[in-house]
C-alpha cells in the first residue's frame, strides 16, 4: 500500500457543493466530473437522466458493487451515489483509491433476507454492508461520504459478529458524515458476539468526521485492535448496548489496543471507552470536550491517556444509580499497568438524586500498579469528588496528584455528608499523593479508611469546608507534609513571657494539628538568669508547656516556631 500524492489528487477531486456535482477529479476522464453515478429507484428525475446506472429497488448492490468493480479494476475512482434509498442484500467491498460520495440522503437499507459475507479475522468471523476489498493484503485510501446504513437489525441472528461498515488492515481511509444504524440490537454479548455500526481494525492513519453509530448491539463505534493515527471529530452514538466509542483489543483475547488515537467533541449516551490488558496494551489517546451519557473510562492496561475538558454522567434528575464522570479501573485483570493518565478540564455536576463519583478509581483484581494519575483544572460537585477503591489484594497507586481543583458538596445531595478525597474500604495502596492549589467546600476534605503513606498538602482554600480530615478504621497518614493551606494551619509563631516567678507557660499554637516535639522551636529572647535550662511538653491538639529547671528571677520572653 503506498500513499501517492498526486494520485490521490487525481483520484478524490473536487466537489462543488452549488452543483451538487464533483467538478474535476484531476487526471480521471469522465463529463460530469465522476467516475461512476449511480441512481436509486426513488431517486429524482433529474439524477436518473445522469446515472450510469439505476436501480429497481430490489438487490441494489448488484448495481453499486458492478460500479465499484470497475473502479477496482480502473485502479480506483469516485463513485457518486444519488440521494435515495438502496436495497442491499450482498456485502460491498471497496477497493485501492476509490470515493464512494452519496448526494442528499442516501441510505443503504439491509434486506430482510441479505445474504452477506461472513468474513473470519483472528477466529472471529463478521458480517459486513460495506468493507474494503482485500482484508488479508490490505487496502489503500478509500474514502466514505454521506452513506447511511440502515441495518434493520431486529430479529436477525444473535450468535454473529455484525458490522455496519468495517474497514481491516487499511491505510489511509477517511469517513464523513457516515451513519451505521440498528445494527443488530440484541446479540448474544455473554457469549461473545458483537455488533458495530462502524468498526475499524488492524489499520493505519483513519480519518471519522461527523460520523454516527446508534442502536447497535454493543458499540457504536468501534477501533479495535493495533490501529495507528486514528482521529475521531465530531462522531456520537445513541442507545448503544456497551459504549457509543471504544478504544481495545480486537476480540479482548488478542491484539493490542489502539495507539495514537484523538477524538475530538464526540458526545454519547452511553460509555467512551479505552481498554488494555497487561500484554495487549491502548496509549496515547487523546479526548478532548467529549461527552459520554454513561462515562468515560480506562480500564486494563493503558498508558498516557489524556481527558481534556470532558464531561461525564450527563443524566437525567431522578437518576438512582452511580454517577460518574471517568472511571479508572483494572477490570478485574490481574497484574495491569496502568500510568500517565491525565484528567484536565473536567466537569461534573452531580445529581441531587445518586451517589457520584466524578473521578472513580478503583482496584477490582490484584497486583496492579497506577502511577503517574493526575486530576487538575476541573470543576466537581459530587459525594465523592475523587474515591479511590480497592477490593483486591497487593495494588499499588504511585503519584496521584490532585492539582488546580474546584471541589464542592452537590447541592441537597443525595449523600449525608460530601467529600473531596475518600479512601474508601482499600488496603493502603496509595503510596504518595501530592493535593496543591485545590479549592474545595465539602463537609470533609479526607475521608481516610486505610494508611495513605506520603502525603502533600499545599496551598490549597479549604476554609470553607467543616471537616479536613477524618479517619476511619485503620485510616492514618504516613509522613504527611503540609504547608500554606487556608482553613488548615500546620505552621506558625509567636511570643510568649514567662512571668517572675513561675517556671512554666502554657502556649497556645494555633494550629489544625498535632505539632510533633521535633517541630516546635523555643528561643530565650532574655538571658535565663537563675534559671540552666528549658524544655516543651504537654503538647496537644491546642497548646504546648514551655518549663524552666528553676524560677529566672524575673520575666523571660520565648520566640516559638512550629514548622510543618
Amino acid at each position: 500500500m503506498s500513499n501517492d500524492p498526486e494520485r490521490i489528487e487525481a483520484v478524490r477531486g473536487t466537489y462543488d457543493p452549488s452543483v451538487d456535482r464533483f467538478t474535476s477529479i484531476g487526471n480521471v476522464a469522465t463529463g460530469r466530473g465522476a467516475s461512476y453515478v449511480i441512481a436509486a429507484s426513488d431517486s429524482s428525475a433529474s439524477d436518473k437522466s445522469q446515472a450510469d446506472a439505476v436501480c429497481d429497488g430490489t438487490a441494489d448492490d448488484v448495481e453499486i458493487q458492478s460500479a465499484l468493480t470497475t473502479l477496482n479494476t480502473a485502479g480506483g475512482g469516485i463513485l457518486v451515489i444519488m440521494q435515495g434509498t438502496y436495497d442491499i442484500t450482498a456485502t460491498l467491498t471497496v477497493g485501492d483509491w476509490t470515493t464512494v460520495q452519496g448526494t442528499g440522503k442516501v441510505d443503504f437499507v439491509l434486506n430482510a433476507t441479505e445474504s452477506l459475507t461472513d468474513i473470519t479475522l483472528r477466529a472471529r468471523s463478521f458480517k459486513s454492508l460495506m468493507t474494503n476489498l482485500d482484508h488479508s493484503g490490505g487496502n489503500t485510501n478509500i474514502t466514505i461520504k454521506n452513506i447511511r446504513i440502515d441495518f434493520q437489525g431486529d430479529g436477525r441472528d444473535d450468535e454473529q459478529n455484525w458490522a455496519g461498515f468495517w474497514f481491516q488492515n487499511c491505510e489511509y481511509v477517511t469517513m464523513e458524515d457516515c451513519r451505521g444504524y440498528d445494527v443488530v440490537k440484541v446479540v448474544d454479548i455473554d457469549a461473545g458476539y458483537e455488533a458495530f455500526g462502524i468498526l475499524i481494525t488492524d489499520s493505519l492513519y483513519v480519518d471519522l468526521n461527523r460520523c454516527e453509530g446508534s442502536n447497535c448491539g454493543y458499540e457504536g463505534i468501534g477501533i479495535r485492535g493495533p490501529n495507528r493515527y486514528v482521529t475521531l471529530r465530531n462522531c456520537f452514538g445513541w442507545t448503544n448496548e456497551r459504549h457509543f466509542i471504544q478504544v481495545a483489543r480486537f476480540a479482548m483475547t488478542d491484539s493490542d489496543g489502539g495507539q495514537d488515537v484523538s477524538m475530538y467533541d464526540c458526545y454519547g449516551d452511553t460509555t467512551l471507552t479505552i481498554h488494555g490488558t497487561a500484554t495487549l496494551t491502548s496509549r496515547n489517546i487523546t479526548m478532548t470536550r467529549c461527552y459520554a451519557g454513561g462515562f468515560l473510562k480506562a480500564i486494563g492496561d493503558c498508558s498516557f491517556i489524556r481527558f481534556r475538558d470532558c464531561e461525564g454522567g450527563i443524566l437525567t434528575a431522578g437518576y438512582t444509580g452511580t454517577h460518574k464522570s471517568i472511571l479508572i479501573t483494572p477490570s478485574g485483570n490481574d497484574n495491569e499497568l496502568i500510568e500517565n493518565i491525565i484528567i484536565e478540564g473536567l466537569k461534573h455536576i452531580g445529581l441531587a438524586s445518586a451517589w457520584s463519583y466524578p473521578v472513580d478509581i478503583r482496584f477490582d483484581a490484584d497486583n496492579c500498579v497506577m502511577r503517574n494519575i493526575i486530576v487538575k483544572d476541573s470543576y466537581m460537585t459530587g459525594g465523592a469528588c475523587i474515591s479511590i477503591q480497592d477490593s483486591g489484594s497487593g495494588n499499588e497507586i504511585h503519584n496521584l496528584i490532585i492539582e488546580n481543583n474546584h471541589g464542592k458538596e452537590v447541592t441537597g445531595g443525595f449523600s449525608a455528608s460530601s467529600v473531596f478525597i475518600y479512601d474508601q474500604d482499600t488496603t493502603g495502596c496509595i503510596k504518595s499523593m501530592i493535593v496543591k492549589n485545590n479549592y474545595v467546600a465539602v463537609d470533609t476534605v479526607f475521608q481516610i479508611d486505610s494508611t495513605i503513606t506520603d502525603m502533600y498538602l499545599t496551598d490549597n482554600e479549604l476554609g470553607d469546608s467543616t471537616t479536613i480530615f477524618s479517619y476511619g478504621g485503620a485510616g492514618a497518614v504516613t509522613n504527611l507534609r503540609s504547608k500554606d493551606n487556608l482553613g488548615y494551619v500546620t505552621s506558625n509563631k509567636g511570643t510568649s513571657t514567662l512571668v517572675n516567678g513561675n517556671t512554666s507557660i502554657v502556649v497556645a499554637h494555633g494550629l489544625d494539628i498535632t505539632p510533633d516535639a521535633g517541630n516546635i522551636q523555643i528561643t530565650p529572647i532574655e538571658t535565663l538568669n537563675n534559671a540552666s535550662f528549658f524544655w516543651v511538653d504537654t503538647i496537644t491538639s491546642t497548646q504546648f508547656t514551655i518549663n524552666v529547671d528553676s524560677d529566672p528571677g524575673q520575666d523571660v520572653d520565648f520566640a516559638w516556631r512550629i514548622s510543618d
